[in-house]
């Protein structure tokens, strides 16, 4: 799968990007506009662990929170809380970060997040490797 340049998507960002409050977090999940108003303990978590990673990954590296990465599927443009790109990671020809070069994804789940992160997301972001992960067992 390969996240393809689409017109129509493009178009739904950028109207994203002009009605989006600025104390709500907006992406596009499935075709569907999603926006969910950003709550303190969200940027508590996700602040931590963007220190952390740029902490154990030298400054150099590249941690994205927030920050548009289409992903395979029909219309999926997430603005995942964090994301770190592998080493050597560039943008591509339109300037976004390739799905391919994410090393770590951190979605914070809230109530109105979890339908999203905890069906479509996680599958769009398995289905990125071709391999899928497996549920480990306690």
């Amino acid at each position: 799968m390969t996240a393809d340049h689409d017109p129509e998507l493009e178009e739904m960002f950028e109207l994203l990007y002009s009605i989006t409050p600025e104390l709500f977090h907006s992406e596009i999940v499935g075709g569907a506009i999603c926006m969910v108003p950003k709550r303190k303990v969200h940027s508590v978590i996700v602040t931590s662990v963007f220190r952390q990673l740029m902490r154990c990954s030298g400054p150099d590296a590249e941690v994205m929170y927030d920050v548009r990465l289409d992903l395979p599927g029909r219309r999926n443009a997430f603005a995942p809380d964090v994301y770190k790109l592998s080493a050597g990671a560039r943008p591509d020809a339109r300037g976004e970060w390739r799905y391919q070069d994410v090393e770590f994804v951190l979605e914070v789940v809230t109530r109105g997040t979890a339908e999203n992160d905890y069906g479509k997301k996680r599958d769009a972001y398995a289905g990125r490797r071709s391999i899928s992960p497996t549920p480990s067992s306690a």
